[in-house]
Parts: C-alpha cells; sequence; structure tokens
C-alpha cells in the first residue's frame, strides 16, 4: 500500500514471527523500522488523505497506524477474520469486511467501531464504495 502523496510504500509481514508492518521511503528505497501489528495481519488501506493507515487482523482487530509518526494506536475491535478495508473518500469513515459477512464501520476521527452490519451473504470477498 502506497501513501497518497507517493512517498512511502507499507509491506505488511504475514508470515514472518514478527508480524509488522514495515515503512519504505520510495525515493530513497529504503526501510524504516517495522511497526508492530496484531498476531495474523491480513489486510490494509490508508485514508485518502495519507494520514492513518489501518491493519486488520484475522483475531478480529484493527490497528490503526499514525503516518506521520509511524506509531501504532490501540486496535480497534471489529468481527472476527477480516479480509477488506475500504475508506470513504473523506477519509472519516473506514469499512472492514470480515470473512463471515459482517461489515463493521470505524468512525476514523476517533478510531471507534460502529454497530456492525451482517450481509446476506456470508461468504462475502469484496467492498467497493461508490462515488
Amino acid at each position: 500500500m502506497v501513501t497518497p502523496d507517493g512517498k512511502i510504500l507499507y509491506v505488511l509481514d504475514v508470515r514472518g514471527p514478527s508480524r509488522t508492518v514495515t515503512p519504505i521511503m520510495v525515493a530513497t528505497n529504503t526501510a524504516r523500522s517495522p511497526i508492530t501489528v496484531g498476531p495474523a495481519p491480513a489486510a490494509l488501506a490508508i485514508t485518502p488523505d495519507g494520514k492513518t493507515l489501518y491493519v486488520a487482523d484475522v483475531v478480529g482487530t484493527v490497528t490503526p497506524i499514525a503516518v506521520a509518526t509511524d506509531t501504532a494506536g490501540p486496535p480497534v475491535t471489529v468481527a472476527q477474520d477480516p479480509d477488506e478495508i475500504v475508506i470513504t473518500p473523506d477519509s472519516k469513515r473506514a469499512y472492514v469486511l470480515s470473512y463471515g459477512g459482517t461489515v463493521t464501520p470505524i468512525v476514523t476521527a476517533t478510531n471507534s467501531a460502529g454497530q456492525p452490519t451482517v450481509t446476506a451473504d456470508a461468504v462475502d470477498r469484496g467492498m467497493v464504495l461508490a462515488p
């Protein structure tokens, strides 16, 4: 995942023992210190304003990371086994789709989860925000 300004690439380590996200400075191809996330990271998304990276973990949490400081905030609880995150164009909400067909909204200003919605299909595997 690349920041909207194209300056930082975030690489998710899903198989190694560290369970981290590593920021890489695109201009110099230099890795910065890895950022620890949950035990089984599965998906990531960055807000269009470039301020926050969200990393979903299969145990049912989403870790917000402040891009400016590479600092992880407290995890947000969502439905178990999240595998996709989309963020509204105004960067105000993130929506997390979990494998069981649950969509959990997150208010990005407070990183708080809203009421989850269960979709009709329990194996939904994708989301798109309409403009």
